[in-house]
């Protein structure tokens, strides 16, 4: 029997990987494309196989969903390399990351999750009322996060925040590459986390916590990208993400027993909730923006 790396399957996983590094940022999307694609692939009759089991059929719906786009996320990932800003490019001198500087991980780690602890409990006391979630529900719930920290932590994070990074490098782009990388990914990850109604839109005070919320969005997305580099790995980042929408997820759901459906309300007590949460993250975020803007991406890549 061949041995992997001479067989089909090995030329495969090396063209992939070849992808990935010459066109980082064209992979990135091609991936997005491939986990939105398994959102499409769930038919809603599924919804109908846990009837009476407890669950709503729309939370069934986005949970098998979340999770096979989370499964395809994870395994384009590491079938293309893992965590590549350490592996040297083909053609290429170096492809290591150096910082000069030391990101404080442990206190930012723990401030992200006594945020997320505070808005879990600051919803459940503007909106919840009472414990109306099932177990089945509940566990359902969670497991749906922990897939999506997985899903957005791979797509953000482990693709495009590196491939920003490679591509502003191969471009000769001015200023330090790594933090213009985050400072995008960050910023669009904020963008892709705002959803309205038409009710919301009416409302000035909705435009405002979309704001907010973008803030708050970016300012965790910088925290994870410093991690993500200091700790070599997408993989905690993913776990760190998960367990801050646990916190501030999971209370408002175990109360209401329903699966939120818009970042914005345009309630005056939730744009608080999302003002604070994002005023409470800008110290750590300060401290993965010094780390970031003191790394260096070493090597080039190869035309």
């Amino acid at each position: 029997m061949p041995y992997l790396s001479d067989s089909w399957i090995g030329t495969i996983l090396r063209f992939v990987k070849h992808l990935r590094r010459q066109y980082p940022v064209m992979f990135a999307i091609a991936a997005a494309a491939v986990a939105a694609l398994c959102f499409r692939l769930v038919p809603e009759s599924v919804v109908w196989l846990l009837a009476g089991a407890g669950v709503a059929p729309e939370l069934f719906l986005v949970f098998l969903q979340t999770c096979l786009a989370a499964a395809a996320m994870a395994a384009i990932y590491v079938l293309s390399g893992g965590f590549c800003f350490d592996a040297p490019d083909t053609a290429s001198t170096d492809g290591r990351i150096v910082s000069d500087k030391e990101f404080p991980m442990r206190r930012a780690m723990l401030i992200v999750l006594g945020v997320a602890a505070i808005v879990g409990v600051a919803k459940v006391l503007v909106q919840g009322s009472g414990f109306s979630a099932t177990p089945a529900a509940l566990a359902m719930f969670v497991v749906m996060l922990v897939a999506t920290g997985v899903f957005e932590e791979v797509l953000f994070r482990g693709l495009l925040f590196e491939g920003f990074a490679r591509s502003f490098v191969s471009a000769g782009t001015r200023g330090n590459a790594v933090l213009t990388a985050a400072i995008a990914t960050s910023v669009l990850f904020g963008i892709l986390h705002v959803s309205s109604d038409l009710g919301s839109l009416f409302r000035v005070t909705a435009y405002v916590e979309a704001a907010a919320k973008i803030a708050e969005c970016a300012l965790f997305g910088m925290i994870m990208c410093a991690i993500s580099l200091r700790v070599r790995s997408i993989w905690p980042c993913a776990a760190l993400h998960a367990m801050f929408d646990i916190l501030s997820e999971t209370p408002i759901f175990a109360t209401t027993g329903v699966q939120t459906s818009t970042y914005l309300t345009g309630s005056p007590a939730d744009l608080a909730v999302v003002a604070g949460a994002a005023l409470l993250l800008v110290l750590p975020a300060k401290w993965a923006a010094d780390c970031l803007k003191a790394t260096e991406l070493h090597g080039t890549i190869a035309p």
